[in-house]
């Protein structure tokens, strides 16, 4: 995930409001966070700055994601001679 945010800010991403995924610094008012895998299933992802005086920013648009981890299933219905 990448964003914005006012330089030297510390960035926190959370999935669903609650559970924090990770934190970075905003550099030069760039900030990228690597998270683990999410769960299977749809997860809203948001975004909060906190600068250096402790202000902390409302949340950012959501961005909603579907997870699906589940392997395509595949049959052979006929053999298609040439």
């Amino acid at each position: 995930f990448t964003g914005t945010a006012e330089a030297g800010s510390t960035v926190t991403l959370y999935a669903d409001g609650v559970t924090a995924l990770g934190s970075s610094v905003a550099t030069g008012g760039t900030w990228s966070i690597t998270t683990n895998p999410l769960s299977q299933g749809t997860r809203t992802v948001t975004a909060k700055a906190t600068d250096a005086a402790g202000n902390v920013s409302t949340a950012s648009a959501p961005l909603t994601l579907t997870i699906d981890t589940t392997a395509p299933t595949l049959a052979i219905t006929s053999n298609v001679s040439t």
